[in-house]
């Protein structure tokens, strides 16, 4: 505080002051009161008279024996020699303090008793008591503020990928503390974002925090992560994707779809049979009982043959469909085959909600199948 500061101030001042006046005045008195003047070893007494007269002379010189300067909180001191060796010099005396000290003589150490008073110097006090909460707000409020546990956190995280602790204090300062605390979303797309070779820390943290991000579902982060790969981190494409619902648009001439505005790839013949489930889907409930394994399905097969033949299907596969018809095993192995062409290009997340629903007919006992998503989700490119 600054009252113990003027206080400490004040004390080493003091000290100092009494330190000074006992130097002066034991050198003084070393050179003005010989030896002869006291006893010795051989029963010669004090000079009582000498000792008194010398002393009597020294203390008409010591009123104002120090002078502090301008900073000093000591203005001046006055001295006086009350006793040497239980001579008395001064019987009475205004003074209040009290130095005692030893003076040399005949190899024995005289004691000698001395009064002073300083006055104090209340300038440098009240400049002290000014300008000591003035410093201390000016550091107060030029000093940064302590580390919160996200910025310490995101410290170590930095410092551990080579940023220099002066750059990462001061990427992590420039940055809002509510968007430190990241989700689990949130630092998946961190991750993708973030550089270490290119310190861009900055611009990463800022798309990573985005609000929209936190409230995106499941469905949605996976799209805006898909945009973040596709588009080689535009972000703009990637929350366009996550806000987009899901679509589906086949195009059955060039051999190719579009899932959710991303165009795939897919064979022919998986891709005919992923139409034909796509277009039960639209006209009707969409599902699809799979045959009895030894008795294939000859008109569902006709009409898969036909869609096959108006889009240039492979020959075989259309005669293997008129001839002999729909079957089980072949439904299964191109819904296997179709899955594995979406889940290549989407990821296993995405691509689930392009698959297939799949439930046991309650009167066949068989499995049935149809397209997850919703007759208004799916359209094919004229």
């Amino acid at each position: 505080s600054v009252i113990a500061s003027c206080t400490l101030l004040l004390k080493y001042d003091t000290q100092f002051s009494s330190q000074a006046i006992t130097q002066h005045l034991q050198q003084h008195l070393l050179m003005s009161l010989d030896d002869d003047y006291f006893s010795d070893a051989n029963g010669r007494v004090n000079d009582k008279r000498a000792i008194t007269y010398i002393g009597k002379q020294i203390n008409e010189r010591l009123n104002n024996i120090l002078s502090g300067n301008f900073f000093s909180t000591i203005e001046s001191c006055d001295a006086m020699i009350v006793s040497i060796d239980q001579v008395r010099i001064q019987t009475k005396t205004e003074l209040t303090e009290r130095l005692h000290f030893n003076l040399p003589r005949h190899h024995i150490k005289r004691p000698v008793v001395l009064a002073y008073q300083c006055s104090m110097n209340w300038t440098p006090i009240i400049v002290l008591i000014v300008l000591i909460p003035v410093v201390f707000l000016v550091i107060f409020f030029n000093s940064p503020a302590p580390l919160d546990k996200y910025q310490r956190k995101w410290l170590n995280y930095l410092l551990d990928r080579n940023y220099s602790q002066s750059h990462a204090l001061q990427l992590i300062r420039s940055q809002d503390s509510a968007i430190l605390d990241l989700t689990p979303q949130q630092w998946l797309c961190f991750n993708s974002l973030h550089d270490s070779s290119i310190h861009n820390f900055d611009s990463a943290i800022q798309a990573a925090g985005n609000p929209e991000i936190r409230d995106y579902d499941e469905r949605q982060f996976n799209w805006f992560m898909k945009g973040l790969d596709s588009e080689i981190g535009n972000l703009k494409i990637a929350h366009q994707m996550a806000q987009t619902p899901d679509s589906l648009i086949i195009d059955l001439a060039n051999s190719q779809l579009t899932a959710h505005g991303v165009t795939l790839k897919m064979a022919k013949t998986p891709l005919f049979y992923y139409a034909w489930y796509a277009n039960k889907r639209i006209n009707g409930p969409g599902w699809m009982t799979n045959p009895q394994s030894n008795k294939p399905d000859i008109e569902q097969g006709k009409e898969l043959a036909e869609l096959m033949w108006q889009f240039k299907g492979h020959a075989k596969a259309i005669s293997d469909l008129e001839e002999s018809g729909l079957k089980a095993k072949t439904l299964d192995q191109n819904r296997s085959k179709i899955k594995d062409e979406l889940v290549a290009q989407l990821g296993e997340e995405i691509a689930e909600n392009y698959l297939f629903d799949t439930e046991k007919d309650t009167e066949t006992g068989r499995m049935r199948y149809r397209i997850k998503l919703t007759a208004d989700q799916i359209s094919f490119s004229e």
